[in-house]
């Protein structure tokens, strides 16, 4: 409540120039108005602003709520790709691991066969990559190679020429 002479009151809850003490301890609130008696309409008028008050100010935290969930979305998702693009070394070792399994693959299968089983680690590789070769017969593109080194991993598919 505004109980300081001379300043405005900051809406129509606040509006109180006397308080006195009647009936023992509890304290009474009146009105600078000529008419001290109170209606039970300018009672309800003075909630209505105090609840639309509330109303307003429980907007505005739950707006401010909702543009910070989103602003920290978005910059936990720039992150990520920030992370990405700096490891572009590691990157390119990926790809070329996934490329090595996937030219590994064809050759298991149209010179060998297929006789080397699946899941298959694939050839060697000397660069601290490794790459994880699969087949998926039920698959479009049943040959998948996920190359991988350090934080980066790269996954290529290829399908098999038909038959002769």
């Amino acid at each position: 409540m505004n109980q300081n002479k001379g300043q405005a009151p900051y809406n129509n809850c606040d509006k109180a120039d006397t308080i006195s003490l009647r009936d023992g301890n509890r304290l009474r609130i009146t009105s600078g108005s000529d008419n001290r008696c109170h209606s039970d309409e300018s009672t309800k008028n003075r909630n209505r602003s105090c609840a639309t008050g509330q109303v307003m100010l429980l907007t505005v935290v739950l707006l401010s709520g909702a543009v910070l969930a989103s602003t920290s979305l978005a910059s936990l998702l720039i992150l990520y790709q920030l992370r990405q693009a700096t490891d572009a070394k590691g990157s390119m070792k990926a790809v070329f691991a996934a490329d090595a399994g996937i030219e590994w693959a064809f050759y298991n299968e149209n010179k060998l066969g297929g006789a080397l089983p699946y899941p298959n680690s694939g050839p060697n590789m000397t660069n601290d990559s490794k790459v994880t070769i699969t087949k998926n017969a039920a698959d479009p593109f049943p040959l998948k190679a996920i190359g991988q080194s350090g934080r980066s991993a790269r996954a290529f598919q290829a399908s098999l020429p038909p038959a002769p």
